[in-house]
């Protein structure tokens, strides 16, 4: 190797690139209309029932945590119930939205 320095690389010049011609543009996806019958086969009285059964569970869940931390607030378990009441929060407003 006559003639280069030891230790010294040499530096990537960087090229330019051209976009691929033969790549066509994307497409935006169409949103897709579920069959008309699942309403029939699901009527929203249901989701309504099940709806009210989770507004109900949710605050069942915040009285009892609210209970329990009022009675031993030292000991209190990290407050899961909180936690778990704002899962049950998004799910029964999502399930009320599908009404």
């Amino acid at each position: 190797m006559l003639g280069t320095t030891p230790g010294i690389q040499p530096i990537a010049t960087p090229q330019p690139m051209t976009p691929l011609q033969s790549m066509t543009p994307l497409q935006p996806m169409t949103p897709v209309q579920p069959p008309k019958p699942w309403k029939i086969k699901f009527p929203a009285i249901i989701s309504g029932i099940l709806s009210f059964l989770q507004f109900g569970i949710t605050f069942v869940i915040i009285g009892c945590e609210v209970g329990s931390v009022l009675i031993d607030m030292v000991t209190a378990t990290i407050y899961v119930g909180f936690w778990a009441s704002l899962f049950f929060i998004f799910a029964w407003i999502s399930q009320a939205t599908t009404c």
